[in-house]
């Protein structure tokens, strides 16, 4: 078993036993969520400046809780203000609201392309980088590095938070739509050509998507990468699978924070 393996079974051992009734507490409390959701709606976050950011009104009210109490991707957060440089050119997969896009871009002060296939959340994530002065492209597309990606397919959930290219729903599950891919695709080749850019970091929060990015390092000049890992959504095997990847292309784990990591290439 690997070091990184090991490294994970305990954080998940930790996170049981420790973290989870805060979680429960914070992150996930229907009356914190209640308050956000029908008193306050607009999330505050502070970090060298005060940015502002819509929240969709369609979740259910224990996901509120996480911007009320300022725990909404926290992990992510605190990868990202503690080891993203100015020098580092990076890309974001997984754009959501624009939160983590927004902290990256205060850090980066350069252009930064942010990729989301969620149709339904890019109106607000427009907003929210005009609002906070936030310089992107934004792609309605998937993103690869070497081989074009083979799926063609995603169910988008009501639940933002949730959307997955790996989360396939029940028949007549009408909280998921399918909606095809098959000519949404952009590469890094393209992208750097496009910018003029040679990116070097992806920040990846993409509900299971970076195991197809991180399989396919190979050959690239990525050299950091910051992912959230859901081995609740791609398993076991495609897990260890990810790491090895890491692992052959000389990656080495830097820090986490829960189910964040951040990979650094050796030189």
């Amino acid at each position: 078993m690997s070091s990184d393996s090991v490294i994970l079974r305990e954080i998940n051992f930790l996170k049981k036993i420790f973290i989870t009734p805060l979680f429960y507490l914070l992150h996930k409390n229907f009356i914190f969520g209640y308050i956000f959701k029908n008193y306050i709606k607009v999330f505050h976050y502070f970090y060298k400046k005060k940015f502002t950011f819509l929240v969709p009104m369609s979740l259910n009210y224990s996901f509120y809780s996480a911007f009320l109490m300022k725990t909404y991707e926290i992990n992510d957060a605190y990868l990202i203000k503690k080891y993203l440089k100015p020098n580092f050119k990076p890309i974001i997969i997984g754009g959501g609201i624009g939160f983590i896009a927004s902290l990256a871009q205060s850090i980066v002060k350069k252009k930064v392309p942010i990729f989301e296939i969620d149709s339904r959340i890019i109106s607000i994530l427009k907003k929210n980088l005009k609002v906070n002065n936030i310089k992107s492209v934004i792609y309605q597309s998937l993103f690869f590095l070497n081989k074009r990606p083979k799926i063609n397919r995603v169910y988008l959930s009501r639940n933002f938070i949730t959307t997955s290219i790996y989360s396939y729903p029940q028949k007549n599950n009408a909280k998921y739509r399918n909606v095809n891919l098959s000519n949404s695709v952009v590469s890094i080749k393209s992208l750097s050509k496009e910018h003029k850019c040679a990116y070097d970091t992806l920040i990846i929060d993409a509900e299971g998507y970076e195991y197809d990015v991180i399989t396919d390092i190979k050959n690239s000049n990525i050299k950091h990468i910051f992912f959230e890992l859901h081995t609740s959504i791609i398993g076991k095997k495609r897990t260890d699978k990810l790491l090895r990847s890491l692992k052959i292309n000389k990656f080495n784990l830097v820090d986490s924070f829960f189910n964040s990591y951040y990979y650094s290439r050796n030189k």
